[in-house]
């Protein structure tokens, strides 16, 4: 089953803070902001993918989304906002997305059609070099042109990343990742994500 892709680009709502007498007051957690879809399933049930780029959410914990049936599905955000899941949803679908006990983000999955379809060929030869002592990786391939945009995740811790391809096509993005981690590398055009190029850390 083809799997495509909900892309979270991450700015915090900012939230008022204060003061009395010298004590802190507790403040609401920021909620997802700015959410942007950057592919459409089709109209039937699919699985998808929903990736927030570092800063989607304030830190490491827990992200929730809701779908449309009230299910939930949860997953660990990394230190640098950023996460990744998958689930179930149609196109049309109103999702929730929440940080911690954050009030709900909206997301509307995009319908099939309102993007403009992938070119052919994707990405090729992607490549993880093995984890330095620092716990990072480094990916490096080649794209379909000079220009592109491309995103990797980690899968398993969440991390993820975002790089533009050279003069050359040739891109490389570093990744929080240890050995036997899976990875995804996806080419963005046209406002939408192509299919992933999975991998795992050696």
């Amino acid at each position: 089953m083809t799997r495509r892709l909900l892309f979270l680009a991450g700015s915090l709502v900012a939230l008022a803070s204060g003061a009395c007498e010298g004590v802190g007051i507790p403040q609401p957690i920021p909620i997802p902001h700015h959410l942007r879809a950057m592919s459409a399933p089709p109209d039937t049930l699919k699985s998808i993918d929903v990736v927030g780029l570092p800063g989607a959410v304030a830190g490491a914990g827990r992200v929730l989304v809701t779908d449309a049936s009230g299910g939930v599905t949860e997953a660990r955000s990394a230190a640098s906002g950023s996460f990744t899941l998958s689930l179930q949803a149609r196109g049309g679908d109103a999702l929730e997305v929440r940080y911690e006990d954050s009030e709900a983000a909206a997301l509307l999955v995009p319908k099939e059609g309102i993007m403009t379809p992938l070119p052919p060929g994707p990405i090729t030869g992607v490549t993880p070099v093995t984890p330095t002592s620092g716990g990072r990786v480094q990916l490096r391939g080649l794209s379909n042109g000079a220009g592109t945009s491309i995103v990797a995740v980690n899968v398993t811790s969440g991390d993820a990343g975002q790089a533009t391809s050279a003069g050359d096509q040739r891109f490389s993005i570093e990744l929080v990742a240890a050995t036997g981690d899976a990875l995804r590398v996806y080419e963005v055009i046209g406002g939408a994500l192509g299919p992933a190029w999975a991998l795992s850390v050696p």
